[in-house]
């Protein structure tokens, strides 16, 4: 009632509040290991002709598509992506150069506001239908700098998405029996693993990580091979991000957001590779 109507007073609700805490830890947000990324959108980019026909849910690419846009933006570009500027820079040898695909079309990722306030609702950006190739997910301008603004709204919204839309469809998403849903829900699990902590503020490096592995692994667990679909295939890295995680945390099991985000800065190779890291 206070943020509908707009009342004045001691509880009222300023839109950019909650900048004040984020906005020094987004302007120093820690690097994303860039192989780990590009493994996730990869993984990612292969779900999408899944979700393109219409037998699948809005609410499951609205998923996909945020846990996309929570490792796209921490992105560096590559030393050929920088090479590709130079050779079509004017006075260079070939001016005429194509300039470099961008899966998410320019005008977007300027329309992002610095930082969304997760209690106003708002638009998601992007949209599934707003990624232009998926072949290209993995490539940004040579100009791109990792934005951890972008990130924190994507990981904000992929919250907000099941804790906002109608209950049908969320229980929908989550049904065992959904092999599509399962499948856009493990990425979802593991993509979180490794960008949240990065986002996190000092007061949630305190989480404990025990009971959000279990659960991931019941909803792998419960992706099964059809007639028509290896859908196996299709989590082969959210299982490897999985057996790092399962090896986290039978060593601590009080494993928390600060002992991962330690692994993710001192030593990302362990998710590349799935396999068991020292803490």
């Amino acid at each position: 009632m206070i943020v509908t109507h707009k009342i004045e007073g001691a509880f009222t609700i300023n839109p950019d509040m909650h900048g004040t805490w984020y906005e020094w830890k987004m302007n120093n947000f820690p690097a994303l290991d860039q192989g780990l990324a590009r493994d996730a959108l990869h993984s990612l980019a292969t779900l999408a002709p899944y979700l393109a026909g219409p037998k699948a849910t809005a609410i499951e690419r609205a998923v996909l598509t945020q846990t996309v846009e929570c490792v796209r933006p921490l992105l560096v570009a590559t030393d050929d992506e920088r090479a590709s500027s130079i050779e079509a820079t004017p006075g260079s040898a070939d001016t005429k150069a194509s300039p470099m695909p961008s899966a998410v079309s320019t005008a977007l990722t300027h329309s992002v506001p610095l930082m969304k306030n997760p209690l106003f609702p708002s638009e998601l950006a992007p949209r599934f239908e707003d990624i232009e190739s998926w072949d290209a997910i993995t490539q940004v301008s040579p100009t791109h700098r990792p934005d951890g603004h972008r990130t924190f709204n994507a990981l904000m919204n992929s919250l907000l998405i099941l804790t906002t839309w109608p209950c049908d469809q969320v229980m929908h998403l989550m049904s065992p029996s959904n092999k599509v849903g399962n499948v856009v829900m493990a990425h979802f699990c593991c993509v979180r693993f490794i960008v949240s902590p990065l986002a996190a503020p000092d007061s949630a490096m305190k989480t404990p990580m025990k009971a959000l592995v279990e659960w991931c692994e019941r909803v792998v667990d419960a992706v099964e091979d059809d007639e028509e679909v290896q859908w196996t295939k299709l989590v082969e890295w959210p299982q490897k991000i999985l057996t790092t995680m399962r090896c986290c945390v039978n060593q601590n099991s009080a494993l928390t957001f600060q002992d991962l985000y330690d692994v993710l800065v001192n030593d990302p190779s362990v998710f590349r590779e799935g396999r068991l890291c020292r803490l």
